[in-house]
């Protein structure tokens, strides 16, 4: 038994952030969550997926440099370049995009495999499909480079946390900036890969 006068130790306070984390985390895994039944409704009504496909393809033409960069940018080693290029003081990024690279490589790839479904060159034909690149011809769903790039950018949003919570002197507009931005990059990577003609629209919404 200690003695009457000594000191009470008191307890640490608590992360602000780590209780955000969490519901943070689960409102994600929710998104995340719907838009994989959106993709996969999608994917079942076949017409509707075929006639979004088109919308986006017949816009591979008009700028095909655009759409091929945007599409290389969802490669597990450009998110790597790019994610990590600036992360000397965020070694958690790295270490959560090592995880998200290995584990989701995995199961993508396993999915694609057992599920060999083809891509839209090989199920409409070269006449239908404006192809950006190589031409694909299997293992359409999911969209790799999809999941890559909404990944990030979950990883980074979570990182920049709430609106409520950004850093004194930020002006708002500058915060939503910097979350729209990194929204239009995934959502520019994940359109690529209609415009070039590597995914159908439900392989992308699966992805994300």
């Amino acid at each position: 038994m200690p003695p009457p006068d000594a000191a009470v130790p008191t307890p640490a306070p608590r992360d602000p952030s780590a209780r955000r984390a969490a519901p943070a985390w689960r409102g994600w895994a929710l998104a995340g969550t719907a838009s994989m039944a959106a993709g996969l409704a999608l994917w079942r009504a076949a017409p509707g997926n075929e006639a979004a496909f088109h919308a986006v393809n017949d816009l591979g033409p008009l700028a095909p440099t655009l759409w091929s960069c945007l599409s290389v940018a969802g490669l597990g080693l450009a998110a790597w370049i790019w994610m990590t290029a600036f992360a000397q003081a965020r070694p958690e990024r790295v270490a959560r995009l090592a995880w998200i690279l290995v584990v989701g490589g995995v199961v993508i790839n396993v999915v694609k495999h057992r599920f060999p479904n083809p891509r839209p060159l090989a199920a409409l034909g070269e006449a239908a499909v404006h192809v950006v690149g190589e031409p694909l011809k299997m293992h359409s769903m999911p969209s790799g480079h999809s999941a890559m790039a909404f990944a990030a950018m979950t990883l980074m949003l979570l990182e920049l946390g709430p609106l409520c919570a950004r850093p004194a002197g930020t002006p708002l507009i500058g915060a939503l900036a910097r979350r729209a931005g990194w929204f239009a990059l995934a959502l520019g990577i994940a359109l690529s890969r209609l415009a070039v003609g590597a995914h159908w629209p439900g392989d992308a919404l699966v992805g994300e």
